[in-house]
């Protein structure tokens, strides 16, 4: 059963981060040409290629951001469908009875939003137990001088591993079965 959690959470965190890269350079690109075409669309000379970059660079990190959240909800769908070394995830209805088939993101949502909070608090716990690991090395620098949306994008998606098993476990309305 182990190798299934590991199987899985191995495909999500490559789905997430494919999907929320790719989604944040297209909506970044796309405010970016917005925000060109609306200025006028000077000429593209190396201080305005220089400053199209500034842009793209500073909207990444929000369309990241949507992109991952938009992400989660999609993965979580698609985990339904993924059969990994003879099991898969099922979702039953709410009364625990019958087997959602085929699974739609509206099915998901009321999973998703739990998913999300817990998957929160462990994030929250990862960053307090990196800040006391520091805390302890730290000798005259700020606590969370290490603190970067690389690390909890780290912390993210190493809280998967505590929250899709937890998932399973805890809800009445996921469990793992033979595919």
């Amino acid at each position: 059963m182990r190798s299934f959690w590991l199987r899985l959470w191995s495909y999500w965190a490559l789905w997430i981060t494919l999907f929320s890269v790719i989604s944040g350079l297209l909506i970044a690109a796309a405010v970016t040409a917005f925000i060109y075409f609306y200025k006028g669309s000077a000429g593209l000379s190396s201080d305005v290629l220089s400053a199209l970059l500034d842009v793209l660079q500073f909207w990444f990190a929000p369309a990241w951001s949507i992109g991952l959240l938009i992400g989660m909800l999609l993965s979580l769908k698609r985990l339904f469908y993924r059969c990994m070394g003879g099991h898969q995830l099922l979702l039953y209805s709410c009364d625990g009875e019958e087997v959602i088939s085929p699974v739609g993101v509206e099915d998901t949502l009321k999973l998703w939003r739990k998913w999300l909070f817990v998957t929160v608090w462990v994030i929250a716990l990862e960053v307090l137990a990196g800040a006391a690991i520091a805390s302890i090395n730290a000798v005259g620098e700020s606590v969370m001088a290490w603190f970067s949306i690389y690390w909890l994008y780290l912390f993210f998606l190493f809280s998967a591993l505590v929250t899709l098993p937890l998932m399973a476990r805890r809800c009445k309305m996921v469990k793992v079965g033979k595919c």
